[in-house]
């Protein structure tokens, strides 16, 4: 955390940042992306993750995006008791994050009879299991949810749907069905897109 770097990783990391900020501001995206994560992997500043979500952003990769952007909001607020400007970095995020929401869909899950081991994969993504009881963002189209239970066929199942749309799914891991809990239902924004 950037409280417990030292004066030298803070300079790292610090570095890689700037030159992150100089490639995306010359629209070089993947560079920066690669620059603010290896910013990342030595300081999490929330500075540094608002602009990994950016950069994610301007490469299409919204799902990222979003995650990313709503990890730089927590984040932000959080440190934002040992130094103060981070809040704003949090603000942006959260803000940016918001625009962002009504180009994607979203999914919640609920997942019965999981044991331990249960994973849930969501398109391309591994989710933890903290995080199944939140909305899961997906592009709009048609996106796989897997859930997988050793010694099981894996339960995949489907879910269509368009930008600011929300749908509900239960899935018993142990009956290895799914249920609908809820037709989606389109939600509109006002929110102009990001």
């Amino acid at each position: 955390s950037p409280g417990a770097a030292t004066a030298v990783q803070r300079e790292q990391a610090q570095a890689k940042f700037v030159r992150g900020r100089e490639l995306f501001q010359r629209k070089d995206y993947a560079g920066a992306l690669a620059e603010f994560r290896a910013s990342l992997d030595i300081v999490a500043s929330p500075n540094t993750r608002l602009y990994a979500g950016r950069a994610l952003r301007e490469l299409g990769r919204l799902v990222e995006a979003y995650v990313e952007l709503g990890r730089a909001s927590v984040e932000g607020h959080e440190y934002a008791r040992e130094d103060p400007r981070y809040a704003q970095a949090g603000e942006a995020a959260a803000h940016e994050r918001s625009e962002l929401a009504g180009r994607l869909g979203f999914v919640e899950l609920t997942i019965e009879h999981p044991t331990d081991t249960t994973t849930l994969r969501v398109g391309s993504e591994d989710v933890r299991r903290a995080g199944w009881t939140e909305p899961l963002p997906v592009m709009p189209g048609t996106t796989e949810i897997v859930v997988s239970s050793p010694g099981h066929d894996p339960i995949r199942k489907s879910v269509q749907l368009s930008a600011g749309q929300r749908t509900r799914l239960t899935i018993d891991a142990d009956a290895r069905g799914a249920t609908p809990a809820l037709a989606s239902t389109a939600t509109t924004s006002s929110t102009p897109s990001a």
